[in-house]
């Protein structure tokens, strides 16, 4: 079968022709691959149905390209975004790797667990920024690149059939000198803020106080008993410790009675 047949193109953000021979070959013929300085020009000159986007340096794990001509078998279907993985560099702290292994901590954003499935409305914000794919021609009905939402996330706002394929994996190569300590911190402290969120929403004022109060105790658990966790180092429960303060004061401020009420 030829490129041409297939139906495929594979759009890389990248100069490198490493990166060209890489996903040709996690293609097996099966698709064209096109080098492109935006994805914009990558949509407009790509030769096929189907149009996979990747940034520089993403790393095919087997079964990347068969999940997406799986998923695209479906005539419905708009559009389909796969799984990223990050690859730390060999710099990174080991209470890090603890973290990426556990939940992908701030890089599992678009991850949505191990089943296939499509994209709710709801999900909207659902918007990875490259390991997805389109219908050519529903891209360009939605206005491609162009607009001020990201493509897939007016797709979603149109209706429009978006899939989930967690087989199609790809390892994205975190750098050396990436701050990941720093970025580590802030998704933990928001990490504590969404659960507070949720547990405002699920409880009542007598419930939001006793959650603040076990926040806070955990807090203070997890900074008294780092040694309990010595495979993951002071710097992932200095880190948990914050989250979960960060959780008992988003709680706290919900606290406080409404206006005109009695105390």
């Amino acid at each position: 079968m030829t490129t041409a047949d297939a139906g495929f193109s594979i759009v890389l953000r990248s100069g490198d022709p490493e990166d060209r021979r890489r996903f040709a070959e996690a293609a097996a013929g099966r698709a064209e691959v096109l080098l492109v300085r935006d994805f914009a020009a990558g949509l407009e000159s790509a030769a096929n149905e189907v149009v996979l986007f990747l940034a520089a340096g993403a790393r095919p794990l087997p079964g990347w390209f068969e999940a997406f001509e799986a998923a695209f078998s479906d005539p419905d279907l708009a559009a389909a975004a796969g799984r990223t993985f990050p690859s730390l560099p060999p710099t990174a702290s080991d209470w890090a790797r603890v973290v990426q292994g556990e939940n992908l901590g701030p890089f599992g954003r678009f991850d949505l667990g191990h089943f296939a499935r499509r994209i709710l409305p709801a999900e909207r914000s659902f918007a990875p920024a490259e390991n997805f794919a389109v219908r050519r021609c529903s891209a360009l009905l939605r206005g491609g690149f162009g607009g001020r939402l990201p493509l897939l996330r007016r797709l979603l706002l149109a209706g429009d059939a978006v899939a989930y394929a967690p087989d199609a994996t790809i390892l994205r190569p975190i750098p050396a000198g990436f701050p990941l300590e720093e970025r580590f911190a802030e998704w933990w402290q928001e990490h504590g803020r969404l659960i507070a969120r949720s547990e405002e929403q699920a409880t009542g004022f007598l419930g939001r106080r006793l959650q603040a109060w076990r926040a806070g105790r955990k807090s203070r658990r997890y900074r008294r008993r780092m040694a309990d966790w010595p495979e993951r180092g002071p710097e992932w429960t200095r880190l948990v410790a914050k989250c979960h303060l960060h959780r008992g004061r988003a709680l706290e401020l919900k606290l406080a009675p409404p206006p005109g009420s009695q105390s």
